[in-house]
């Protein structure tokens, strides 16, 4: 019987150490998800006015849906670009599915990109491509007209843009706080003695290795030479 309590005693010790060292990875866990989830936070906070700065110096040019842009070629024009003076912007900035329609008002017929457009009539092109477009026209003296197609800016692309730019941000402050703040390893409370070195000894006229030599020696019930109950 003393024996089985022992070996009881054993057993609940080392269980009450297993469920000591799982709640401690846990608190481990739980402290690192509140790091990451604090790291997270701040870097989106951080990139909110970063993002909207960005979105602030694109203009307000594209903070609206796709539409119809009218350009108009004056009358005189092409006698104009012949002595090297512009009258028409080098480069206009355009939202992802705007229309651009040139009006030719001059004399002579004009050209832009695959647009053919004959004195006193208009031509139209959609512009379904984002990027920094570069056609060649007859109406600039440098023979280039620059246009630029963006995408829309939305609620939901500045959602997107904070996004992006925050989250990599807020994961790289909770690494660098876990290098500057490491986690601190609380060591877990012992509720039971470490009774592994005395399991036998209540057995009168034994030592625990005595015991465990007798074991092997002789089958459990005549351990001493006599029985012994093992209930």
């Amino acid at each position: 019987f003393a024996v089985n309590l022992r070996l009881s005693q054993h057993s609940r010790s080392d269980l009450l150490r297993l469920e000591a060292a799982f709640q401690e990875e846990l608190a481990v866990r739980r402290a690192l998800l509140i790091r990451f989830l604090i790291g997270i936070a701040a870097g989106l906070l951080i990139a909110i006015p970063l993002s909207e700065l960005g979105f602030y110096m694109q203009g307000n040019n594209t903070s609206r849906p796709a539409k119809t842009i009218v350009l108009d070629i004056p009358a005189g024009t092409s006698a104009k670009v012949a002595q090297g003076t512009s009258v028409l912007p080098q480069d206009m900035t355009f939202v992802l599915g705007d229309t651009l329609v040139v009006n030719n008002r001059d004399s002579v017929p004009h050209t832009l990109g695959p647009l053919f457009i004959p004195a006193g009539s208009s031509a139209s092109l959609t512009l379904n491509h984002i990027g920094n477009l570069s056609y060649v026209c007859s109406f600039q003296p440098t023979k280039y007209q620059g246009l630029d197609v963006q995408d829309s800016l939305t609620l939901t692309t500045r959602i997107e843009g904070i996004i992006i730019a925050g989250f990599p941000l807020g994961m790289l402050f909770a690494l660098y706080s876990l290098i500057l703040l490491p986690l601190k390893k609380t060591p877990p409370a012992r509720a039971f003695p470490d009774v592994s070195s005395d399991l036998f000894a209540p057995l009168v006229g034994y030592q625990p290795a005595g015991i465990v030599r007798d074991w092997f020696d002789h089958p459990p019930g005549h351990l001493a030479g006599g029985p012994l109950s093992w209930k």
